[in-house]
C-alpha cells in the first residue's frame, strides 16, 4: 500500500499562497496529484432542477429573494427532463451528474419524490448520481441513499471566520450538520467553497484546513464570477496566478481528495485553464452552472486532451484505483460506459444488451461522526456560516 503524502502546514500554505516560484509550486502539486490519481481528469455536470426564490441570504447568489437579479425562477423539473439532461451529459463525457435545487432544504413531498425518481434514472444511465439539495433530514437522506444516490454536494463556501460577512441566514455548524447527516446515510460527500469574495490569504488557508478537517472525498472549488444585483457584483480581485496558487495549496493540504473545479474558471483563468491540472485538479464541472453558462463539454475535452491529460480511467493512479475498488456504490461509475442499474434498482440489461452491475450495500456510519485521516476532529469549525451551492 502506498503511504499518504504528507499534508503541508498552515505556515507553509500561507507562504505558498503569497508568492514564490509558481512553476515550482505547480510541479510539486502535480507530483502529489499524479501519485494519488494518475493523469485522469473526470468531468461532471449538474442540472438546475429548481431555481430561484431562495429565502437564504448569501451575498454571492443570484437566486436569493433578497437581491434584485435576473436569475431564472421555475419549480421542480420532472424526472423525465432531468434524465434527458443526464443522458446528454453522459454522452458528452460526464461521469457524474448532480441534481441541484434552490432553497434551504429538501422536505418530504412531491419534489423529494421527483428527486428520488431522478436519482434512479441517472443511475440507470451509468452515471454517478449526486445531489445538492440544501439541508436534508436523516430520513430524507436515507431515502436518497436507498434510491442509489452516491454523493451529497454541500459547500461550506469560505473560511469559518469569513462566513458571517457572506452568509447571513445560517451558520457554519448548520453546514457541518448537513455533511454529518449525509455521511451517516452512507453517502460520499463533496464540499468546497468560492474564492474571491473579499477573503484574506489567511482565510483561504483557514478554509483549506477546515475542509481537511471535514475530510470530504471530493472538494469543489469555485472562483467568484460577480453577478449583477448581488452585493459582490463589483468585486474583481482574482488573477490567474491567484487561482492556480489556491488550487495547488488545496492539493497539498488535501492530497487524497478529488479536486473539482467548478464555476468561474473561464473568466478568472482565461487561457491558463489547462494549468489547473498541473496545480492538482482532478475534475471539471462542464456545461452550464446553476444560472450561468460554462464551457461546452467538447471544449473541455479538447482542453484536457491538448494538455496531455486523460479523460478516462485507464491510467488512474494506484491509490485512486484502490480507493475506487473499495468505495461502496462505485461500480456503475467506473465500469465501462453506460453500465448501471435499472430504474427499479435491480441489475438488468439496457436496450443495447450491455450487462449491468449491481451496486453494493452502503455501510451506515457512526452517527454524528465526520472522519478525518487519523481520527475524529471538529476543532476550529465552530463559527461562521455557509451555503450549499456550487456557484
Amino acid at each position: 500500500m502506498i503511504p499518504h503524502m504528507p499534508a503541508i502546514g498552515r505556515d507553509e500554505a500561507l507562504r505558498l499562497l503569497g508568492g514564490g516560484d509558481l512553476e515550482v509550486l505547480l510541479d510539486r502539486a502535480r507530483q502529489v496529484r499524479e501519485r494519488a490519481f494518475g493523469r485522469d481528469v473526470e468531468l461532471c455536470a449538474i442540472t438546475n432542477a429548481r431555481s430561484g426564490r431562495c429565502p437564504e441570504r448569501c451575498d454571492y447568489c443570484v437566486q436569493s429573494v433578497h437581491f434584485d437579479t435576473d436569475a431564472p425562477v421555475f419549480p421542480m423539473k420532472d424526472a423525465d427532463t432531468i434524465a434527458r439532461e443526464a443522458a446528454l451529459a453522459r454522452d458528452a463525457g460526464a461521469r457524474a451528474f448532480s441534481v441541484v435545487t434552490s432553497g434551504r432544504r429538501m422536505r418530504s413531498g412531491s419534489d423529494l419524490e421527483t428527486t428520488i425518481e431522478a436519482v434512479r434514472r441517472v443511475a440507470s444511465l451509468g452515471l454517478e448520481p449526486c445531489a445538492s439539495l440544501g439541508e436534508g433530514s436523516p430520513e430524507v437522506l436515507a431515502r436518497l441513499a436507498d434510491a442509489g444516490l452516491a454523493r451529497y454536494d454541500h459547500n461550506v463556501e469560505t473560511a469559518p471566520s469569513f462566513h458571517p460577512r457572506i452568509v447571513h441566514t445560517h451558520c457554519w455548524d448548520d453546514e457541518v450538520r448537513v455533511l454529518e447527516h449525509a455521511r451517516d446515510a452512507g453517502l460520499d460527500i463533496c464540499s468546497g467553497g468560492i474564492l474571491g469574495m473579499g477573503e484574506s490569504l489567511e482565510q483561504r488557508v483557514e478554509m483549506a484546513f477546515a475542509l481537511a478537517d471535514l475530510a470530504p472525498g471530493s472538494v469543489s472549488l469555485n472562483f467568484l464570477d460577480p453577478r449583477p444585483g448581488t452585493p459582490l457584483e463589483h468585486l474583481d480581485e482574482l488573477t490567474p496566478e491567484d487561482c492556480l496558487r489556491a488550487v495547488a495549496v488545496l492539493r497539498l493540504v488535501l492530497p487524497d481528495a478529488h479536486l473539482r473545479i467548478c464555476g468561474g474558471r473561464a473568466p478568472n483563468l482565461g487561457d491558463r485553464q489547462a494549468d489547473l491540472f498541473r496545480a492538482g485538479a482532478t475534475g471539471l464541472m462542464t456545461g452550464g452552472y446553476l444560472t450561468t453558462a460554462g464551457p461546452a463539454p467538447d471544449a473541455d475535452l479538447r482542453l484536457v486532451e491538448e494538455a496531455g491529460w486523460l479523460g478516462c480511467d485507464r491510467e488512474a493512479g494506484p491509490r485512486e484505483a484502490a480507493r475506487r475498488a473499495r468505495r461502496p456504490g462505485s461500480a456503475a461509475l467506473h465500469a465501462p460506459p453506460r453500465l448501471g442499474l435499472r430504474p427499479d434498482g435491480r441489475p438488468g440489461r439496457p436496450p443495447g444488451g450491455e450487462p449491468r452491475l449491481e451496486r453494493l450495500p452502503r455501510p451506515r456510519r457512526q452517527a454524528g461522526a465526520l472522519h478525518r485521516r487519523g481520527g475524529l476532529s471538529r476543532s476550529g469549525l465552530r463559527s461562521g456560516g455557509g451555503a450549499p451551492r456550487h456557484g
